[in-house]
């Protein structure tokens, strides 16, 4: 899939990524009940 990528200042690209991969059904539900274009991610630290 395509994604909008920040490469650096002044560097933002439209790069070829992965499609994402849910680890399990809870996952997918979280995704599918935000709002259509936004998905919040949660870093690991």
């Amino acid at each position: 899939m395509k994604a909008v990528i920040f490469h650096g200042i002044g560097d933002i690209r439209i790069d070829t990524v992965p499609d994402p991969d849910f680890a399990g059904m809870a996952d997918m539900a979280d995704a599918v009940a935000r709002e259509p274009g936004r998905m919040k991610v949660q870093l690991e630290p």
